[in-house]
């Protein structure tokens, strides 16, 4: 039984087709041939196993075969050092080595520059005539290269979205917000030495071929120009400690043509440390980073901002006031004119006062750019410098931007740009301002050390933007009239409390008062806002634990108005504090001074400026435009306490302080509204001077004109200031009425057409067209953009439509009669096309389709 069962076990491994014809066996018999069969099966399985092996040992050689073929390929296409690397190659060893061969660029990368934060700016260091300015940004990226295997990828960094290291949170975010990749670089050598650094071609880049560096321009209505790689030289190449910097001259196609450009390309290292950050605080005006915090305690997605400033470190913190270890140090562009070298240098070393406030002596420091001889390597282009830069460009402007560490806001390169033709605007403005005040300024074109004064002005207005510091406009409202009228008073605190105001020069002080129109000095505010930013705390305080001590020097603005800021907050667009181009307390005193300096300035004006028999009178006609527009400003800060709501911002951080938000005096406003229909309205007469016109044209009276009716009908009665005082007077508040608002600037335009002899002067006609076309403007107001990154206006309400109808069809019932009255003669006329206009505004006609 035992030898039966071992039989069936080994039967049972037989294929069934042995039994397919078998007959009964004896036991010998079957134990023999299942032996047998047990004999074959095993044999079956060592074949078997054998010719795995077989074709095991086969599959390794044909992989030790693809793996030689791979590795054949590979070092085919990795050509020879020799080979990328040739005689012609220029070399230039810094933070990569680079290599310039052919019009082809290689960086050769050394290991631990790879994952080096950088700063890749693309600029115009060169351009046509009448193509565009130099110095112009054309796009900036924060970048790391990485190897992976035999390629090197170029990848673009945001630090904007963060969690705290080590949280949960951390996880998920660092998924959230990886890298991206801007271009991907084959290897095609590597360097002859120990390190074997890989070596890749950039040329593509370059050669515009990444819309990240490239992007196109914001106005979707601008002509995209594209770089021809075609035509594309790579002129130099070079690289220093911690930056690359190279040039390309090409060819830009556009639709409106093609303009030769050349281009700046600075790859800046990120400082290996990054700078002690400062967290932001909404009362100082500094620029700042924003950051979204996916690791706060808060039950929301918390946001927060550092500030933008140069990092400044004392050399010995134990003194009050101490040399820094490195000083900010701006340069003089050798292109600048020799006239405005010195002002040039007074107005980035103006700064110093401020900084000393803040513990630091000779913080801010002007040199002038060396010339080729004394530095063959500078560059006004090269990220390693900040420089003021005198840009041939009829723009008349300044601007001073800067490039700041994202990781901690540290700022690590800027500019300032004078575009030429700001002394242009700089002059007519100070002519306008102060043309009856200042002695030196009573003839153009101004001297020149006039003009020195003014070009200091504006860089230290721009070099304040390069060290961080945002606008102040609400820095022109910390004094009186009486102050701005005391020449010892503007002596020791200027014309406004912060040069980052626009408050320009003193146009309300009279010939008598003696006072110099323009600062000299940091204001309050300036010292006060350096010294919050910079000032250095004993001890290893963290960023948080600064604030405490920082909300200390910022809760000064309690006590100080001085050292108030304000710019672009949501309260902005209501505070009649809130101004640009304005200065004093009192917008209705300081205009109505300021008339008088222009009216003096008026009688003198064709004697203060030249005819030229080749332009005729050209300066007479654009200095009478200056300061028509001067005026017309002015008026337009009377117009602001219209609706006026104040909004306190220094109190926002208190929780005890409720009034953030108070209504402007109702006695100002009315004030304001009087002020505007006297001199906007009812014009004095001294702006139609004949005299002018005779040399001028009659029709600039029209075309200059439109300025004053614009800000002082326009102004007070902009649909947001009205709207304004109907949510305000439906809050309960004491303010002027809405409607009683309107019907006075009514019946100082209309009011004369029922007599018998209305008045139908040009400004009048003017007036009245205007009031017209925006009555019917304010029924169906049409989209705007926001402007200067401030939200879009609120919608009106319906109360404001519904007014503005009534009043309007009221207007047109008027001119109704009045037509009929003057039937037949040009005032009738004019005042029936008036009516027909607000007729077919308030019952549109519908257009069918057909």
């Amino acid at each position: 039984m035992k030898l039966l069962k071992k039989s069936v076990l080994l039967l049972s491994i037989i294929n069934l087709t042995t039994f397919a014809n078998a007959t009964v066996l004896s036991e010998n018999q079957l134990l023999a041939q299942s032996s047998t069969v047990a004999l074959s099966q095993a044999g079956f399985y060592t074949s078997v196993k054998e010719n795995e092996s077989e074709k095991k040992a086969k599959s390794a050689d044909n992989k030790d075969d693809a793996d030689k073929k791979k590795d054949k390929k590979k070092k085919e296409k990795l050509k020879p050092y020799e080979d990328i690397v040739t005689d012609k190659a220029i070399t230039s060893k810094g933070v990569f080595t680079t290599h310039l061969v052919d019009n082809k660029a290689y960086f050769e990368i050394p290991a631990d520059q790879f994952g080096r934060e950088f700063v890749w700016q693309v600029k115009t260091s060169g351009t046509q005539a009448g193509k565009g300015v130099i110095s112009a940004d054309i796009g900036r990226q924060y970048v790391i290269f990485e190897r992976h295997g035999d390629y090197v990828l170029l990848r673009s960094r945001n630090y904007s979205v963060v969690a705290e290291d080590g949280s949960r949170e951390s996880l998920v975010v660092k998924k959230a917000s990886i890298d991206g990749v801007i271009a991907k670089f084959p290897i095609v050598t590597f360097s002859k030495d120990k390190a074997k650094s890989p070596v890749i071609d950039i040329t593509k880049v370059y050669m515009g071929g990444n819309k990240e560096l490239f992007p196109d321009p914001r106005n979707p209505k601008a002509d995209k120009l594209k770089l021809n790689d075609k035509t594309a030289l790579i002129t130099k190449v070079k690289s220093f400690e911690k930056n690359i910097e190279a040039t390309i001259l090409a060819q830009f196609n556009g639709k409106k043509g093609n303009e030769t450009k050349e281009v700046r390309h600075s790859i800046f290292a990120l400082p290996d440390t990054p700078m002690k950050p400062r967290f932001y605080d909404k009362r100082v005006g500094y620029f700042s980073a924003k950051y979204s915090d996916y690791s706060s305690n808060k039950n929301k997605l918390d946001t927060f901002s550092f500030i933008k400033r140069w990092r400044l470190e004392k050399k010995n913190p134990e003194l009050e006031v101490s040399e820094p270890k490195q000083p900010i140090v701006w340069y003089i562009d050798r292109g600048t004119p020799q006239k405005f070298v010195e002002a040039v240098r007074e107005g980035i070393e103006f700064w110093q006062p401020a900084f000393e406030q803040a513990g630091f002596k000779n913080a801010i420091i002007a040199k002038m750019a060396p010339s080729l001889e004394e530095n063959p390597d500078w560059d006004a282009e090269d990220a390693r410098y900040s420089v003021v830069r005198w840009v041939p460009s009829g723009i008349p402007n300044a601007n001073g931007p800067h490039v700041a560490d994202p990781r901690s806001g540290e700022i690590i390169e800027a500019d300032v740009r004078m575009y030429h033709n700001v002394i242009k605007l700089l002059e007519g403005w100070y002519f306008a301002q102060a043309g009856a005040t200042d002695p030196r300024a009573k003839k153009l074109p101004l001297p020149n050390d006039v003009m020195s004064d003014l070009v200091r002005f504006v860089v230290a207005h721009e070099v304040g933007h390069s060290t961080g510091l945002h606008h102040n406009f609400i820095g022109n409202n910390s004094y009186t009239i009486e102050q701005l009228r005391n020449p010892e008073f503007v002596k020791e605190f200027g014309v406004s409390a912060s040069i980052m105001d626009y408050a320009r020069f003193n146009y309300v002080m009279q010939p008598e008062d003696g006072v110099s129109p323009i600062d000299y000095h940091p204001g309050p505010y300036d010292k006060f806002v350096i010294e919050w930013g910079y000032k250095e705390f004993k001890g290893d305080l963290s960023p948080k634990e600064e604030v405490l001590l920082l909300n200390k020097i910022a809760d000064r603005q309690l006590d100080d108005k001085r050292l108030r800021w304000d710019a672009y907050s949501k309260g902005s667009r209501l505070d009649p504090r809130i101004l640009t181009e304005a200065i004093g307390d009192d917008p209705v005193e300081a205009t109505r001074l300021g008339q008088k300096n222009k009216q003096r300035i008026l009688a003198n004006l064709i004697e203060a400026t030249s005819f030229e028999p080749s332009k005729g009178y050209d300066e007479l006609d654009e200095a009478y435009k200056t300061l028509v527009q001067q005026h017309a400003r002015e008026l337009g800060h009377v117009a602001k306490a219209v609706g006026g709501v104040m909004y306190k911002n220094e109190l926002t951080q208190h929780h005890d302080d409720k009034d953030i938000f108070v209504p402007y005096p109702k006695d100002k406003q009315e004030r304001a509204v009087e002020f505007l229909i006297e001199n906007g309205v009812d014009l004095p007469e001294f702006w139609n001077d004949k005299n002018i016109f005779k040399r001028i044209g009659y029709s600039k009276f029209e075309e200059y004109g439109n300025n004053i009716i614009r800000q002082a009908v326009g102004g007070p009665l902009a649909a947001h200031r009205l709207d304004s005082l109907i949510q305000l007077q439906a809050g309960g508040h004491d303010v002027m009425s809405p409607v009683k608002t309107m019907n006075k600037f009514v019946d100082a335009i209309f009011g004369d057409i029922k007599d018998r002899k209305p008045k139908s002067d040009q400004y009048r006609v003017m007036l009245q067209d205007y009031f017209v076309t925006k009555l019917l403007k304010d029924i169906a107001p049409v989209k705007t953009t926001p402007n200067r990154g401030r939200p879009p206006a609120p919608k009106l309400s319906a109360s404001f439509i519904a007014m503005t109808r009534g009043i309007a069809n009221d207007l047109k019932v008027k001119l109704q009669a009045a037509a009929k009255k003057h039937d037949g003669n040009l005032n009738g006329y004019r005042y029936a096309g008036l009516a027909a206009k607000l007729a077919e505004g308030l019952e549109p006609k519908l257009t069918v389709n057909k």
